[in-house]
């Protein structure tokens, strides 16, 4: 069972702020840039498969979860001190830092608490071309945020010259990927998959909550990390444990559920779940300007499944030869016979991921002294319809999805923060 802690903990780095030493026309944070970390490995990963390569997806999110954990611990060093206290101190500084996430994995399941310590204390060589991945992902995402927010608006700076050199440098270290040399070959002003990453980093311009002050304030970017870290937790981690498709499909699922509104913007609750007919056009406007301006950007296999990631988001569906079929309950997908052929997306479950980060935020918010009508309101409706096994307000109450949720071990963060 996750630990209050370690949910509160998943909100910390909205807290920290990147780049404390230059201008930024928007705040930078590493909630905002482990979630963009996370899209450029999936991105880097699947240049790698193209390449014959293809990545251990479940080691992948793992390492993404062990080093976002680990900068909850040690916030705001910069990289050259980072690289010289591990080489001068490293096994030290790794024994605070697994120590001090220990308390933290309590519930969770001993082989991911055993993989958290072995990736940090031993050279583990099962995530060799996972980690290379990760960590080229976390240069592409820390260059996007310097290329695009801090250097423009440094230039006249004395250090800016010295930090973009030594970024630069560092992406050497990098290119022996062929994903790497194969991405950054990739023109400005196309749409490929550097544009997709640049078009997936701007939801960080989106405020959540917008309406109302709040803090930790997250965007729509960070927010989606959390939720993809929670379907990781609740597929992973609950019983019975899914498949490594099932669980790949539902982290990024998650991780892209809300990628429409890098082209619509963030649309609040209370106007989607106005009417029917509300909702019902922003995700059809939402779905043209995905087929429009997202897609083109990705090759044609990662169309098909970012498309089955993005329609009919919170519904669980599987997809097979191509066709994607609705209207399944979470114990029907149990049941289905595991199928490399077979896409497998517990859209529901996404749902209260959803719900949780939601909760969160608010409830975060309200106990740091910084709470409205919008987010008590907000809050207390949002707790009744969980409580209701509705997921929104245009889905009926699912009583039997609430007992699953239940059994998985998912209930009890919502009773966290009631």
């Amino acid at each position: 069972m996750l630990q209050r802690e370690l949910l509160v903990y998943l909100f910390k780095p909205a807290s920290m702020q990147r780049w404390n030493s230059f201008l930024a026309p928007t705040p930078l944070t590493e909630l905002d840039k482990h979630a963009h970390k996370l899209i450029a490995a999936y991105v880097l990963g699947q240049l790698e498969r193209q390449a014959g390569r293809g990545p251990d997806w479940h080691r992948i999110v793992q390492a993404s979860l062990f080093e976002y954990l680990r900068q909850t611990i040690l916030p705001d060093i910069r990289f050259e001190t980072s690289e010289y206290l591990m080489s001068r101190a490293g096994s030290h500084v790794v024994r605070f830092v697994c120590n001090a996430l220990s308390p933290l994995l309590q519930g969770l399941s001993t082989d991911l608490q055993d993989d958290l310590t072995s990736y940090f204390t031993v050279r583990d060589s099962r995530y060799d071309l996972e980690r290379r991945i990760v960590r080229a992902a976390s240069w592409t995402a820390t260059y996007w945020e310097f290329q695009h927010l801090v250097y423009p608006f440094n230039s006249l700076g004395t250090r800016i010259e010295v930090e973009r050199t030594a970024i630069l440098r560092r992406r050497q270290e990098h290119e022996t990927l062929a994903s790497m040399l194969k991405l950054h070959e990739m023109p400005d002003g196309t749409m490929n998959l550097r544009s997709f990453l640049g078009l997936c980093g701007e939801l960080r311009y989106q405020s959540r909550w917008p309406q109302t002050p709040r803090v930790p304030m997250t965007s729509v970017l960070g927010h989606s990390y959390v939720v993809a870290l929670l379907a990781f937790f609740i597929s992973d981690q609950g019983e019975p444990r899914y498949d490594a498709n099932r669980t790949y499909n539902n982290v990024f699922g998650a991780l892209f559920h809300d990628l429409g509104e890098a082209v619509t913007g963030d649309i609040i609750s209370p106007v989607r779940t106005a009417a029917p007919a509300i909702d019902s056009a922003i995700c059809d406007f939402e779905q043209q300007e995905l087929d429009a301006r997202v897609m083109p950007c990705l090759p044609q296999d990662m169309q098909a499944e970012m498309r089955f990631w993005v329609r009919d988001v919170f519904e669980n569906r599987v997809c097979r030869d191509g066709q994607t079929i609705v209207g399944f309950s979470n114990a029907d997908l149990d049941n289905r016979r595991a199928d490399p052929a077979e896409a497998i997306l517990d859209g529901r479950l996404i749902g209260i991921c959803d719900d949780l980060a939601a909760l969160m935020e608010a409830a975060l918010s309200i106990g740091h002294g910084v709470t409205s009508p919008d987010i008590e309101g907000g809050k207390s409706r949002l707790l009744a319809r969980v409580r209701r096994g509705q997921i929104t307000s245009q889905h009926e109450p699912d009583p039997v999805l609430l007992e699953y949720v239940r059994k998985r071990g998912f209930l009890a963060p919502f009773d966290y923060f009631a």
